[in-house]
C-alpha cells in the first residue's frame, strides 16, 4: 500500500520527495486503508488510522487522487 500512497502524493508534489512532504506535515509513513466496492461500483475508502477521513471514486485511477486529497486535506498540507 505504500507504493500507492507515495504515487498519490507525487500526484500533487511532483517536484518533491514524497518523504520529505511526508515528514513536514507529519504524514505517517504507512496506513491501513479499508477499500470497499460499493453496489453501485465506486470505491469507497476509510481509514482506522485517520478517523473521519472518507473519500470515494468512480475508477482505480481516480482513486489515488482522491485519496492523496483526502490524506492531505486531513494533515491540512
Amino acid at each position: 500500500m505504500l507504493k500507492i500512497f507515495d504515487k498519490a502524493i507525487r500526484t500533487i508534489f511532483k517536484h518533491q520527495d514524497p518523504s520529505i512532504v511526508k515528514r513536514k506535515y507529519g504524514i505517517p509513513n504507512d496506513l491501513k486503508l479499508n477499500i470497499q466496492l460499493s453496489k453501485d461500483g465506486w470505491f469507497i475508502v476509510t481509514s482506522p488510522d485517520l478517523p473521519g477521513l472518507v473519500t470515494q471514486a468512480a475508477s482505480r485511477d481516480e482513486l489515488i487522487e482522491m485519496l492523496n486529497d483526502a490524506v492531505l486535506s486531513y494533515f491540512d498540507v
